[in-house]
Protein backbone atom coordinates (compact mmCIF):
# COMPACT_ATOMS: atom_id res chain seq x y z
CA UNK A 1 0.00 0.00 0.00
CA UNK A 2 2.80 2.38 0.54
CA UNK A 3 4.48 1.82 -2.51
CA UNK A 4 1.38 2.26 -3.98
CA UNK A 5 0.65 5.92 -2.38
CA UNK A 6 4.37 6.80 -3.03
CA UNK A 7 4.28 5.52 -6.85
CA UNK A 8 1.14 8.00 -7.37
CA UNK A 9 2.49 10.90 -5.51
CA UNK A 10 5.11 10.43 -7.82
CA UNK A 11 3.73 10.45 -10.95
CA UNK A 12 1.49 13.76 -9.38
CA UNK A 13 4.53 15.38 -8.65
CA UNK A 14 6.46 14.52 -11.96
CA UNK A 15 2.94 15.72 -13.59
CA UNK A 16 3.22 19.28 -11.65
CA UNK A 17 6.10 19.72 -12.68
CA UNK A 18 5.68 19.09 -16.55
CA UNK A 19 2.00 21.29 -16.07
CA UNK A 20 4.38 24.18 -14.29
CA UNK A 21 7.16 23.80 -16.65
CA UNK A 22 4.88 23.96 -19.82
CA UNK A 23 2.99 26.81 -18.51
CA UNK A 24 6.32 28.55 -17.80
CA UNK A 25 7.01 28.20 -21.46
CA UNK A 26 3.81 30.04 -22.75
CA UNK A 27 4.24 33.02 -20.42
CA UNK A 28 7.69 33.56 -21.49
CA UNK A 29 6.48 33.06 -25.02
CA UNK A 30 4.38 36.11 -24.59
CA UNK A 31 5.19 39.32 -24.90
CA UNK A 32 4.99 41.81 -22.21
CA UNK A 33 2.39 44.57 -22.30
CA UNK A 34 3.79 47.88 -23.16
CA UNK A 35 2.67 50.68 -20.58
CA UNK A 36 2.87 54.60 -21.00
CA UNK A 37 2.26 56.91 -18.34
CA UNK A 38 0.50 60.18 -18.74
CA UNK A 39 0.26 62.85 -16.21
CA UNK A 40 -3.66 64.14 -16.38
CA UNK A 41 -3.34 66.61 -13.47
CA UNK A 42 -0.21 68.31 -15.40
CA UNK A 43 -1.89 68.30 -18.63
CA UNK A 44 -5.15 70.17 -17.26
CA UNK A 45 -2.59 72.49 -15.56
CA UNK A 46 0.41 73.12 -18.52
CA UNK A 47 -1.67 72.62 -21.58
CA UNK A 48 -2.95 75.99 -22.91
CA UNK A 49 -6.41 74.46 -23.05
CA UNK A 50 -6.33 73.37 -19.40
CA UNK A 51 -5.22 76.81 -18.44
CA UNK A 52 -7.62 78.47 -19.84
CA UNK A 53 -9.93 76.22 -17.86
CA UNK A 54 -8.49 77.10 -14.80
CA UNK A 55 -8.78 80.71 -15.41
CA UNK A 56 -12.64 80.55 -16.73
CA UNK A 57 -12.91 78.61 -13.59
CA UNK A 58 -11.32 81.12 -11.00
CA UNK A 59 -13.28 83.94 -12.69
CA UNK A 60 -16.66 82.81 -12.10
CA UNK A 61 -15.41 81.39 -8.50
CA UNK A 62 -15.02 84.94 -7.98
CA UNK A 63 -18.13 85.95 -9.34
CA UNK A 64 -20.03 83.72 -7.06
CA UNK A 65 -18.35 84.89 -4.15
CA UNK A 66 -19.39 88.21 -4.93
CA UNK A 67 -22.50 87.72 -5.00
CA UNK A 68 -22.17 85.83 -2.08
CA UNK A 69 -20.80 88.85 -0.49
CA UNK A 70 -23.17 91.03 -0.66
CA UNK A 71 -25.86 89.16 1.07
CA UNK A 72 -23.55 87.83 3.76
CA UNK A 73 -22.80 91.68 4.40
CA UNK A 74 -26.68 92.26 4.25
CA UNK A 75 -27.18 89.37 6.76
CA UNK A 76 -24.62 90.84 9.32
CA UNK A 77 -25.84 94.55 9.15
CA UNK A 78 -29.46 93.31 9.16
CA UNK A 79 -28.15 90.80 12.88
CA UNK A 80 -27.00 94.28 13.83
CA UNK A 81 -29.76 96.41 13.59
CA UNK A 82 -31.59 93.58 15.17
CA UNK A 83 -28.89 93.77 18.30
CA UNK A 84 -29.51 97.66 18.70
CA UNK A 85 -32.85 97.76 18.52
CA UNK A 86 -33.70 95.16 20.52
CA UNK A 87 -34.68 97.30 23.62
CA UNK A 88 -37.02 99.28 20.82
CA UNK A 89 -39.12 96.03 20.04
CA UNK A 90 -42.28 94.63 21.40
CA UNK A 91 -41.81 90.50 22.33
CA UNK A 92 -43.74 89.84 19.17
CA UNK A 93 -42.09 92.22 16.87
CA UNK A 94 -38.29 91.55 17.93
CA UNK A 95 -39.81 87.83 17.78
CA UNK A 96 -41.01 88.25 14.03
CA UNK A 97 -37.60 90.40 12.85
CA UNK A 98 -35.71 86.94 14.46
CA UNK A 99 -37.14 84.40 12.68
CA UNK A 100 -37.28 86.76 9.76
CA UNK A 101 -33.24 86.96 9.74
CA UNK A 102 -32.97 83.11 10.45
CA UNK A 103 -34.80 82.30 7.52
CA UNK A 104 -32.87 84.74 5.62
CA UNK A 105 -29.66 82.98 6.84
CA UNK A 106 -30.85 79.79 5.75
CA UNK A 107 -31.37 80.73 2.46
CA UNK A 108 -28.43 82.41 2.45
CA UNK A 109 -27.23 78.80 3.43
CA UNK A 110 -28.31 76.96 0.11
CA UNK A 111 -28.03 79.58 -1.82
CA UNK A 112 -24.17 79.41 -1.09
CA UNK A 113 -24.42 75.24 -1.35
CA UNK A 114 -26.34 75.67 -4.85
CA UNK A 115 -23.95 78.13 -6.47
CA UNK A 116 -20.85 75.46 -5.39
CA UNK A 117 -22.63 73.30 -7.19
CA UNK A 118 -23.43 75.38 -10.32
CA UNK A 119 -19.46 75.89 -9.99
CA UNK A 120 -18.40 72.26 -10.06
CA UNK A 121 -20.77 71.25 -12.27
CA UNK A 122 -19.81 74.08 -15.11
CA UNK A 123 -16.21 73.12 -14.52
CA UNK A 124 -16.97 69.23 -14.87
CA UNK A 125 -18.79 69.46 -17.78
CA UNK A 126 -16.19 72.09 -19.59
CA UNK A 127 -13.28 69.62 -18.71
CA UNK A 128 -15.64 66.49 -20.05
CA UNK A 129 -16.94 68.13 -23.18
CA UNK A 130 -13.99 70.10 -24.37
CA UNK A 131 -10.42 68.42 -22.64
CA UNK A 132 -11.24 64.59 -22.49
CA UNK A 133 -13.02 64.98 -25.67
CA UNK A 134 -10.02 66.70 -27.23
CA UNK A 135 -7.39 64.41 -25.59
CA UNK A 136 -8.76 61.14 -26.28
CA UNK A 137 -8.10 60.54 -29.88
CA UNK A 138 -3.99 61.91 -28.90
CA UNK A 139 -4.21 59.23 -26.19
CA UNK A 140 -5.22 56.37 -28.91
CA UNK A 141 -2.67 57.98 -31.81
CA UNK A 142 0.36 57.51 -29.13
CA UNK A 143 -0.89 54.40 -27.84
CA UNK A 144 -1.08 53.19 -31.45
CA UNK A 145 2.21 55.16 -32.63
CA UNK A 146 4.03 52.83 -29.52
CA UNK A 147 2.48 50.04 -29.71
CA UNK A 148 1.65 50.07 -26.21
CA UNK A 149 -1.39 48.08 -24.93
CA UNK A 150 -1.95 50.33 -21.50
CA UNK A 151 -1.89 54.04 -20.16
CA UNK A 152 -2.25 54.69 -16.95
CA UNK A 153 -2.46 58.03 -15.02
CA UNK A 154 0.51 58.89 -12.87
CA UNK A 155 -1.39 59.59 -9.86
CA UNK A 156 -1.96 55.42 -9.89
CA UNK A 157 1.73 55.12 -9.60
CA UNK A 158 4.46 54.33 -7.10
CA UNK A 159 6.91 54.62 -9.26
CA UNK A 160 7.32 54.89 -13.65
CA UNK A 161 10.82 55.33 -16.19
CA UNK A 162 10.80 58.92 -17.11
CA UNK A 163 10.70 57.03 -20.57
CA UNK A 164 7.34 55.45 -20.68
CA UNK A 165 5.58 59.62 -19.76
CA UNK A 166 4.09 60.78 -22.53
CA UNK A 167 2.54 63.41 -20.70
CA UNK A 168 4.78 65.91 -22.77
CA UNK A 169 3.66 64.81 -26.07
CA UNK A 170 0.02 64.87 -24.76
CA UNK A 171 0.74 68.18 -24.03
CA UNK A 172 2.24 69.60 -26.89
CA UNK A 173 -0.37 67.93 -29.18
CA UNK A 174 -3.42 69.08 -27.60
CA UNK A 175 -1.97 72.42 -27.76
CA UNK A 176 -1.79 72.05 -31.18
CA UNK A 177 -5.51 71.01 -31.25
CA UNK A 178 -6.94 73.53 -29.27
CA UNK A 179 -6.05 76.58 -26.79
CA UNK A 180 -9.20 77.71 -25.48
CA UNK A 181 -12.32 75.79 -24.09
CA UNK A 182 -16.37 76.49 -24.24
CA UNK A 183 -16.96 77.68 -20.36
CA UNK A 184 -20.77 78.33 -20.42
CA UNK A 185 -22.20 78.13 -16.93
CA UNK A 186 -24.37 75.33 -15.48
CA UNK A 187 -27.02 76.29 -13.34
CA UNK A 188 -28.14 74.21 -10.18
CA UNK A 189 -31.50 73.15 -12.17
CA UNK A 190 -29.29 72.02 -15.27
CA UNK A 191 -26.89 70.17 -12.74
CA UNK A 192 -29.50 67.98 -10.86
CA UNK A 193 -29.88 65.61 -14.21
CA UNK A 194 -25.82 65.37 -14.73
CA UNK A 195 -25.82 64.57 -11.10
CA UNK A 196 -27.98 61.74 -10.99
CA UNK A 197 -26.53 60.10 -14.04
Amino acid sequence: MTRKLRRLFGQIALGLTCSLFFLNGQVQAQEAPIILVVNQAKIIAESKAGKDLNEKARQLNESIQAELKKESEAIRKEEEEIKQMQAMFTPEVREQRVERWKKRVQDYQISSQRLQAEWEQTVVKSRRDELVTAVEPIYQDIIKERGATIMVDRSTLIYASPDVDVTSEVIKRLDDKITTVKFERVTFEQAQPEASE
